[in-house]
């Protein structure tokens, strides 16, 4: 009579073999990200923005939003006014605190974690002002990404978009309320002369480059 093979061990019992694995620690994940909210304008100190860009950036859908400008439109601000346009507006939106930027819908969060913003005007009121002075309402594409885990820009929560900023004191910065009629909402703060280039993105590639340079620096400054 045959011996009776040893009983295989349970680590190779095809029932073993087919037991759900023990469930993984999860990984700390990124705040989610909201888009573009709000068509409001609210006067705050130092009033942010904000689009939502995120993993889910905010997009007009127009023309120029596959990732470029509408075609054959030209930024009529002059590039010394806009550079110095830019400056200020991405000074309001990168010092705005976590409270200013969730009232304009987007969640980067409870805690002030640094962010970084790219911005291109690509229009001003009244239109044939020439100093900053003169200029009271700004029009301009933005991009700003949040440093909430130091990870790279790639991986960071972003929010872009056009964008409407009045030069009082404080600012007040209006954005187009995402979902159904963003663009209709973008036609509502923006000027007619400007929709071509509001609807469309960033002329200036080299902006974006500049913003997401000064983002994986920060690590390097804590």
């Amino acid at each position: 009579m045959a011996e009776t093979p040893p009983e295989t061990p349970l680590k190779t019992r095809p029932e073993a073999l087919s037991e759900t694995p023990p469930e993984l620690p999860r990984r700390r994940t990124r705040p989610p990200v909201s888009t573009i909210a709000g068509v409001a304008a609210v006067a705050v100190g130092l009033a942010v923005f904000a689009s939502a860009l995120a993993s889910g950036l905010a997009s007009s859908g127009g023309p120029g939003s596959d990732g470029g400008p509408a075609p054959g439109v030209d930024n009529p601000v002059p590039k010394p006014l806009r550079d110095q346009l830019a400056v200020k507006v991405r000074t309001i939106l990168e010092r705005a605190s976590p409270t200013e930027h969730h009232q304009h819908g987007h969640n980067f969060g409870d805690k002030p974690y640094p962010v970084v913003c790219a911005v291109e005007p690509f229009g001003i009121d009244p239109p044939e002002a020439t100093t900053i002075k003169q200029v009271h309402w700004v029009y301009a594409q933005y991009m700003c990404a949040v440093d909430d885990f130091g990870g790279p820009w790639n991986a960071s929560v972003r929010a872009s978009g056009p964008l409407a900023v009045e030069l009082t004191v404080p600012p007040d910065v209006v954005v187009p309320k995402s979902g159904p009629g963003y663009q209709d909402h973008i036609r509502q703060i923006i000027p007619a002369r400007y929709h071509q280039l509001a609807l469309g993105f960033f002329t200036d590639p080299s902006v974006i480059d500049e913003a997401r340079k000064r983002f994986e620096e920060l690590p390097q400054q804590r």
